[in-house]
């Protein structure tokens, strides 16, 4: 499904686990929530990440309104998304200089990707009546499903 090559059939990724939505927050933080070495802020938002030369050692929080500095013992993951992380690095001073400097940012490292070729994946369903029998739907069925597929192979 994620290839080079979309011919075919299969079944998409999903995060579903016994018929239900898999959030990251029922499978990774809510087992997590109890290690001492993990703090878990509601109500917030990372403005800046700490560096100490390029060294990442911190971060500046705004915690209920209020910005806060958190200190890493160890290390610091950023897990922010596809938007949120490059502009969090960005924010911080990662990133093309040029661009950093135009914005007033002081520059921790120069490095031309980050933020750079976002692209959206925007998919657009069109559902329709027809009024005649000749649809797909025949194809959800397991029979005609495995005789689609072994049609695929020899055509």
């Amino acid at each position: 499904m994620n290839g080079e090559e979309q011919e075919g059939f299969g079944m998409f990724d999903t995060t579903i686990h016994k018929g239900q939505r898999a959030s990251a927050t029922k499978y990774y933080l809510n087992p997590a929530k109890k290690r001492k070495n993990l703090n878990i802020f509601s109500n917030s938002f990372v403005e800046r990440i700490i560096f100490d030369g390029k060294k990442a050692i911190g971060i500046e929080v705004k915690i209920k309104n209020k910005l806060e500095k958190v200190y890493a013992e160890k290390e610091i993951i950023l897990s922010g998304g596809s938007i949120n992380s490059p502009q969090l690095l960005m924010l911080s001073g990662i990133g093309d200089a040029n661009h950093l400097k135009e914005k007033g940012i002081t520059v921790v490292n120069d490095v031309k990707g980050v933020g750079k070729n976002l692209q959206d994946h925007l998919e657009t369903y069109i559902m329709q009546e027809c009024k005649t029998p000749d649809t797909l739907y025949t194809y959800t069925k397991l029979i005609p499903k495995v005789l689609a597929g072994i049609q695929w192979f020899f055509i």
